[in-house]
């Protein structure tokens, strides 16, 4: 497990592959929100 130390700057490393993983996360969650919304607006187009 000694590649997962960093030493004196484990929790900033950590921390740091972290937040980027949340904000992948993140980022991939609001364009699938946004992809449905988009659809759902879409469909009702039709409704005249």
């Amino acid at each position: 497990m000694e590649f997962l130390d960093f030493g004196k700057n484990t929790v900033y490393i950590w921390w740091s592959f972290g937040l980027t993983f949340a904000v992948l996360l993140a980022n991939v969650i609001i364009a699938f929100q946004a992809h449905r919304k988009m659809l759902r607006e879409i469909r009702g187009q039709g409704d005249y």
